[in-house]
């Protein structure tokens, strides 16, 4: 769905295939009946594939978008060819109705502690504001957090930024908060 041309492609009811050459244009049409008018059309629904093996059943691969979000399902092993699309507009429903969450998961006066060479006292910092995230139960992210000093020269004075506190999801860094000293 990243791709252009792809995400245009699987969003129509039919594409004429261009000629190459190796073979003629030809048309496909979509199976997808979520995107087809009828008794299984879901208006959010911005396309993809269906399929059938024998061993996976009936599939299907669907996305659908809400105000800038946009979720996929895979459905597999359906005996019948409505179940997928009623499971998917029943996963998608489900998921579109959730409200975000705010969580908070480090308070900003959590305080830290580092030993530097030369100094009489442990260095205390704390956070220059809370670190939260916020997302929807569906998809709630695989959070951690690393933190990361940059001692000034001493003597270090109060308010003076001696770190941060990254904030992943994964490999993607969420956000970057100051640490000061206390």
């Amino acid at each position: 769905l990243k791709i252009p041309k792809f995400r245009d492609i699987v969003a129509k009811r039919s594409y004429r295939k261009p000629k190459t050459n190796k073979s003629r244009e030809t048309e496909i049409k979509q199976s997808n009946r979520l995107l087809n008018e009828g008794p299984f059309f879901y208006s959010k629904a911005i396309g993809v594939k269906t399929g059938f093996t024998s061993q996976a059943k009936n599939t299907l691969v669907a996305a659908a978008e809400q105000e800038g979000r946009t979720l996929i399902a895979v459905l597999l092993g359906c005996e019948k060819r409505e179940d997928r699309y009623i499971d998917a507009i029943a996963l998608f429903e489900a998921a579109f109705a959730e409200k975000k969450i705010h969580s908070v998961l480090i308070e900003s006066l959590t305080r830290y502690q580092k030993n530097l060479e030369g100094a009489k006292t442990p260095l205390c910092a704390v956070l220059s504001k809370a670190v939260a995230v916020d997302f929807y139960p569906a998809e709630e992210p695989l959070i951690h957090a690393e933190i990361h000093w940059k001692i000034p020269p001493l003597p270090i004075q109060k308010g003076a930024l001696v770190g941060e506190v990254h904030l992943y999801d994964g490999k993607k860094r969420l956000e970057t908060v100051p640490l000061v000293a206390e």
